[in-house]
Order: C-alpha cells, then sequence, then structure tokens
C-alpha cells in the first residue's frame, strides 16, 4: 500500500476513486432500471408489433378450433 500511496497523491487517489464510484453507481442504476422492464429509462412498450402478432395468431388458433367443434357437433347431429 505505501509503494501505491507515493507513486499515487491525493488528487489522483481521489479521482480514481471518484470514477471508480461514479462507475459502479451507474451500472447500479442501469440493472435496477432492467429489472423493471415496463417502467423507468429503458421501456418495453406495452404493445410492440411482435405482441400484435402474438395475439393475431391466438385469435386464429382460437378461431380455428371453435370451427371444428362446431363441425364435429353439426356432425354428429346429422348421425
Amino acid at each position: 500500500n505505501q509503494d501505491i500511496l507515493v507513486f499515487l497523491n491525493a488528487i489522483q487517489l481521489r479521482l480514481l476513486w471518484s470514477i471508480l464510484v461514479g462507475t459502479l453507481s451507474v451500472l447500479g442504476l442501469v440493472c435496477y432500471d432492467l429489472s423493471h422492464p415496463f417502467r423507468g429509462s429503458y421501456q418495453i412498450s406495452k404493445r410492440s408489433s411482435m405482441m400484435d402478432q402474438l395475439l393475431t395468431i391466438r385469435q386464429g388458433l382460437y378461431l380455428n378450433i371453435i370451427d371444428r367443434q362446431q363441425k364435429q357437433q353439426q356432425q354428429q347431429q346429422q348421425q
């Protein structure tokens, strides 16, 4: 430690300490913000185009299932 203190004077140590604290503070803030994806600076929009596509596919599959069930019921009634 003495060799480091001799090599670096008080101003350099304060500067290095400030950079270290600042970097870790910013990193902690970014990690905290990313842990809440629907609020904060780094947001995921609640209705993205990908979500719209997935909802359209889900609705299509649901309608297809209902249509098949209705056809099966009609076939059973005809028999």
